[in-house]
């Protein structure tokens, strides 16, 4: 929970404050993002677990128009493109005594797709980005 927590935080900051996992409320202002975690892979070694992990997360962009969409894409690929963060020290999404956590080794910005949604009349582009993160705690 704690690399959601993060990705929360840091697309709140960096992109866009109207940022919501799973699905966002009803009558939000647009446009808006809604995140979530696809899948979760750890990388294995012949001593067990390696703690590196690949989590690919979805980026949904609602909006009006086409073109604010895209500039919101825009944005998200400016905040997540080669993205590091925290080291052994430092962790993002650790608690206050810096424990949990993960240290966000890389990012990789994988897919996108546009779509209209006729029953909403919502501009709708989905972005994927894998998060290389080593979970420590």
């Amino acid at each position: 929970m704690a690399l959601e927590k993060a990705i929360y935080q840091h697309t709140k900051d960096e992109v866009t404050p109207r940022t919501y996992a799973i699905r966002a409320p009803a009558g939000v202002e647009k446009p808006y993002i809604v995140f979530n975690v696809v899948s979760i892979s750890s990388v294995h070694a012949m001593g067990g677990d390696s703690g590196l992990t690949e989590t690919r997360v979805q980026f949904s962009v609602y909006g009006d128009g086409y073109g604010e969409v895209k500039g919101v894409i825009e944005n998200l690929k400016s905040a997540y493109r080669n993205y590091i963060e925290g080291n052994q020290e430092t962790k993002m999404g650790a608690d206050e005594e810096g424990i949990g956590g993960h240290w966000v080794q890389s990012t990789l910005i994988a897919n996108e797709v546009d779509m209209y949604e006729n029953d909403t009349g919502l501009y709708h582009t989905l972005l994927d980005v894998f998060f290389w993160h080593m979970e420590v705690v």
